[in-house]
């Protein structure tokens, strides 16, 4: 068996007696190897990667840290890779068995499962939202349509914490299960709204876009309650207020032709803190908006165009997605999804695919034809 020297000899002095023998050193063996957690399930896309850990276990029951020492192994390097240091990437759909060996010994396998990632689109003309596999074209998975399900034109969705939120042009907000599917009706319902296009939540607070004003809920909100703040911007020109989305504690808003940008704390009538608009910008009829990586990616009909965040005036994007090779006529939802550009395309040609640094006339990577209807908005994933 493989030995690990863990102590020199103990010295024995003896009280006078020179000579004594000396006891046997003591020595720990390796009982195992052991990678923690045992199993766990990842998405593409949304989960990051995961950290796995590895320690040894010794025959006098201590347990010593070789994360960074051990060798890793993937058994089915197409459904996830694992790093030399124990990091976890999930590919594809499937079960893949990471293993640990030091000084030869390895390890249980820890089962890693990747389960499919779901893209959830609304169809504000059915009434309906349909659920599709994010990376692989072909029909619904599931469908959340009916009486029971009290839709009625939906807009705007998002998911969080396992609920998927929906807010619909008639005025509510309906929250579902993520998983929901069916003729089924929502766990709860926030009513008495106007015209509601896009949502957002941003620690634990519903912001929703109202056309003329962004309303603001607690998450756990449920009937006719008032909003804890209304934001409105006279000063500003909110108007047309299509799409909102949330990032480092700041409101980006859509408004037909601009982008305006607004602290959460925001309340009553107040000006926008920044502004993006004018002919440099190439907005005209922007649908929706999403921040992440401190870019704004706005869908503008024809295209998408990506300014940075901090941006204010009459800018230039810093990235235009436009032309007869990337399909996009009537871009309506727009989100990303790990190093990838979704954009809902309000057609026959569905929703596409591109690399989020994608910029010009550019083909999408992947079109996913199923998940497009004339009356299809805007997307979520799950």
């Amino acid at each position: 068996m493989t030995r690990m020297m863990l102590a020199l000899a103990l010295f024995a002095t003896g009280c006078g007696s020179a000579g004594a023998a000396l006891p046997d050193a003591f020595v720990a063996t390796i009982s195992a190897v052991e990678v923690t957690p045992g199993s766990l399930t990842v998405k593409r896309g949304i989960s990051a990667p995961t950290q796995l850990t590895a320690k040894l276990a010794l025959s006098d029951s201590t347990r010593v840290d070789i994360t960074s020492n051990a060798t890793w192994t993937s058994s089915d390097s197409t459904v996830a890779t694992v790093s030399p240091s124990g990091i976890v990437t999930p590919l594809s759909v499937g079960t893949t068995m990471i293993t640990a060996t030091y000084e030869g010994v390895t390890s249980t396998a820890s089962a890693v499962t990747v389960a499919t990632t779901t893209m959830i689109v609304s169809d504000i003309g059915k009434s309906q939202i349909n659920v599709y596999d994010a990376y692989t074209d072909g029909p619904a998975l599931r469908q959340i349509v009916g009486a029971n399900t009290t839709l009625s034109a939906p807009w705007g969705l998002t998911v969080y914490h396992d609920e998927l939120f929906v807010a619909e042009f008639n005025g509510a907000i309906d929250v579902f299960p993520a998983t929901a599917a069916g003729d089924v009706a929502p766990t709860r319902r926030i009513t008495g709204l106007g015209n509601v296009y896009g949502i957002a939540i941003y620690k634990d607070e519903i912001y929703v876009a109202d056309v003329t004003k962004i309303l603001v809920f607690p998450v756990t909100a449920t009937g006719a309650v008032a909003p804890t703040r209304t934001i409105t911007s006279t000063a500003g020109g909110l108007m047309n207020g299509y799409s909102l989305a949330v990032y480092k504690d700041e409101i980006y808003a859509t408004n037909y032709t601009s982008v305006m940008v607004f602290p959460t704390a925001a309340d009553g009538d107040v000006a926008p803190t920044r502004k993006i608009m004018g002919s440099h910008t190439f907005l005209n009829i922007c649908y929706a908006v999403f921040v992440e990586n401190d870019e704004v990616y706005v869908s503008n009909l024809s295209g998408v165009r990506v300014f940075l965040a901090s941006s204010d005036g009459d800018v230039s994007p810093i990235r235009n997605l436009a032309g007869a090779n990337t399909a996009l006529s009537s871009a309506t939802g727009v989100t990303l999804l790990g190093n990838e550009l979704y954009v809902t395309n309000a057609g026959s040609t569905g929703t596409h695919a591109f690399p989020a640094s994608v910029t010009g006339d550019a083909a999408p990577t992947r079109a996913l034809t199923s998940a497009g209807t004339v009356s299809a908005r805007t997307i979520a994933f799950y």
